[in-house]
């Protein structure tokens, strides 16, 4: 009677430990980079020029174009993760500017200036 009393003490220690660990998130479980395809259009911070940002994605990678936001228009790439574009190479910003995308809105600070962008197509 005893073997059978801690066999069934050994199982639900065990379902236990088991449960509590499934029931927590894995830090090595990735989400999936949002879409970012597409044109993404907006206004400079002191509203005098308007912004576009054309993005070509694939996958994780994404390519594009920057124009109207002054000194550092031109090509752009970066790695999205999540729902996070990290620029990562032209122009060189000094840092890695990071814009935040949520459905058909962008925004986020590139090399000093405040971006909002929607996406028009």
């Amino acid at each position: 009677m005893l073997n059978a009393a801690m066999l069934v003490l050994l199982v639900v220690a065990m379902l236990t430990v088991s449960g509590c660990a499934s029931s927590s998130p894995s830090a090595s479980v990735a989400t999936a980079p949002v879409d970012v395809n597409g044109t993404w259009m907006g206004s400079a911070p002191t509203g005098a020029r308007n912004v576009s940002l054309l993005l070509q994605q694939n996958g994780m990678y994404v390519a594009g174009a920057l124009a109207g936001a002054g000194v550092i228009d031109g090509p752009i790439h970066g790695i999205v993760e999540g729902n996070m574009i990290k620029i990562t190479s032209t122009p060189d910003f000094g840092a890695t500017p990071r814009l935040s995308v949520t459905g058909d809105t962008m925004t986020g600070d590139l090399a000093g200036a405040r971006l909002n962008l929607r996406r028009v197509q």
